[in-house]
């Protein structure tokens, strides 16, 4: 490093002058200064000040360090370079600007500041930030464009007129960054889009990196430091999951420490509304969640859209308390425990028609054998052909390690009642649901006939399984009984009723081709011709003996054989 001083003494035209030069090396940075100062040395707080300096680094992120926001942001590593420059009273205003260069790395700055002395010490600067990649603490870096008003004080630093834009979604608002520990942070900010998975990252809730699913890495320690102050929030899209969403987002964020509250939480969500509130807390445990959540009249195919996707539709209500701590997102998430309520209505399950009962019984009437696995061809093609409709459902959801169960759901619909249980495994995203079908019973039978759909495997994707074996068994006990009915019918002299089938048919409007049965023949006609042969000749038979008469015993009672008119007689052949 290298210095040059040179001061000139006043004159009595002149003032009084001093210039001071500064090149070499400054740690990891290259320095070049220049400053000069003019005046009258018996009043140095009215002398004129120039100050030209220009500093160069291998790594840009050095500027970062020596601010002390390297732990909050990083830019990309490559070489880089800082230019700032004043002139004005020393104990006055002066005009400063600054600017930080370097590729995709665009930061200016231009205003007025007063160094006078520590109370007094104040900035009015105009803050541009043009297209550069900044990573906010563990998140993957972003591209910023930000210019706002900031007003710098004894307080803190006040953004007026924010107004800009983060990975392409737009800010706004206002806001004020206290000194000292805690920092306190107050405003209000608008954005158009905020992508919750890149934000818990940038809040130090995450690891970077992590892609789909939940990540097993350690939630990042080098976050936002412990904040003071509250926050109105306001984001216009909301991305939860890849294939949900959530829209209008009003909440007011409060920072206590290490904890950050969202309370009066409420927003658009499936087509319905959601409300609630959600904390988040640094602790031994990791990172600790508790909250409530209720979801108005969504759109349930669009709310289960990341699971059983076209399976349900309808509108459903939900009730919902959680809490849970883990060290990683995974460890949070298979954590959770909690529980609530659900409502449906009205619900509506594709491709479960309840008129295959129906189709079921009238292939069998039809001749079709009590075979499982033909059965259940007849019942697949029926269900496919419509869906179920209730009006209205109910049911309770437990959550416990991460685990939603569905501890009660049952519901009736027209034709058919509709029982089912499950679970959905949040951190694996995998689906194990059982949809139980109940039809209505048919003649004396208090027996009802019912089959199953399995839906198991990844929530995006589950594979459908369609189970008659108890269907197949109470056809077989109704075919008993038809039967035996039959027989009775015939015992009592009457003919026997058609199967209870045939009147269903009537109203059952699946298209299901009846069984072709194949038709008896009638015997074949064989016409008779007269014989051209001769007659055999008649033989004449010889008269039978005169009967004998078998007189009893002496003393013995004489027995007579009733007569029985009409008996048929047996002529052996």
């Amino acid at each position: 490093m290298s210095a040059t001083l040179a001061i000139e003494a006043a004159g009595r035209a002149a003032p009084g002058r001093a210039t001071l030069s500064l090149a070499g090396a400054l740690g990891p940075i290259r320095l070049d200064l220049t400053s000069a100062m003019e005046g009258d040395w018996s009043d140095p707080a009215s002398a004129q000040l120039k100050l030209k300096a220009a500093l160069e680094a291998d790594d840009v992120n050095t500027f970062v360090r020596w601010a002390g926001a390297d732990n909050r942001l990083a830019l990309p590593a490559q070489r880089g370079s800082l230019t700032l420059s004043a002139h004005g009273k020393a104990a006055g205003e002066l005009m400063v600007e600054g600017a930080l260069a370097a590729p995709g790395v665009d930061a200016r700055v231009r205003g007025s500041a007063r160094l006078s002395g520590p109370a007094d010490r104040s900035a009015a600067l105009n803050i541009a930030v043009e297209n550069t990649q900044i990573a906010f603490a563990a998140a993957a870096a972003v591209a910023v464009t930000l210019r706002a008003r900031a007003q710098v004080d004894a307080s803190g630093v006040t953004l007026e007129k924010l107004d800009g834009s983060v990975a392409g979604a737009a800010l706004g608002g206002r806001l004020h960054i206290g000194t000292g520990q805690p920092l306190v942070v107050e405003g209000q900010l608008q954005s158009d889009a905020l992508d919750l998975p890149m934000l818990l990252p940038a809040l130090g809730l995450a690891a970077a990196g992590s892609g789909s699913g939940w990540s097993e890495a350690p939630f990042a320690t080098a976050g936002l430091p412990p904040l003071a102050g509250s926050l109105d929030l306001t984001v216009r899209r909301l991305h939860l999951l890849p294939a949900l969403q959530a829209g209008q987002l009003r909440t007011h964020v409060s920072f206590n420490g290490s904890e950050i509250s969202a309370s009066g939480l409420e927003a658009e969500l499936a087509e319905g509304r959601v409300r609630g509130r959600l904390s988040l807390r640094h602790g031994m445990d990791g990172l600790y969640v508790q909250g409530h959540l209720t979801v108005d009249n969504a759109d349930a195919a669009k709310l289960l859209a990341a699971g059983a996707s076209g399976a349900f539709g309808g509108r459903v209500s939900l009730d919902l308390n959680f809490e849970g701590a883990g060290l990683s997102p995974r460890a949070l998430i298979g954590s959770l425990n909690g529980g609530g309520g659900m409502t449906l209505s009205p619900l509506r399950v594709s491709t479960l028609d309840p008129r295959a009962f129906a189709a079921a019984m009238r292939a069998v009437d039809q001749g079709l054998p009590l075979d499982v696995a033909r059965i259940r061809d007849v019942v697949v093609r029926a269900l496919e052909t419509g869906s179920l409709s209730v009006a209205k459902a109910k049911g309770s959801i437990g959550l416990a390690a991460g685990v939603a169960r569905i501890e009660s759901f049952e519901a009736r619909a027209e034709g058919a009642d509709l029982t089912m249980s499950g679970s959905y495994n949040v951190p694996q995203s995998a689906l194990d649901l059982r949809l139980q079908l109940l039809g209505p019973a048919t003649g004396s039978m208090a027996l009802r006939p019912e089959l199953s759909v399995l839906l198991r495997g990844p929530a995006a994707a589950p594979q459908r399984t369609v189970d008659v074996a108890a269907l197949t068994g109470w056809l077989a006990l109704r075919s008993v009984e038809e039967q035996t009915r039959r027989i009775e019918a015939i015992e009592r002299g009457r003919p026997a009723d058609p199967p209870k089938s045939e009147e269903k048919e009537k109203r059952s409007a699946v298209p299901e081709p009846p069984v072709a049965l194949p038709r008896r023949r009638p015997p074949p006609t064989v016409q008779t011709q007269p014989s051209s042969l001769p007659a055999p000749p008649r033989t004449e038979l010889k008269p039978l003996p005169p009967p004998i008469d078998i007189k009893p015993l002496p003393g013995e009672p004489r027995r007579v054989i009733p007569r029985i008119d009409n008996m048929p007689l047996h002529v052996p052949d």
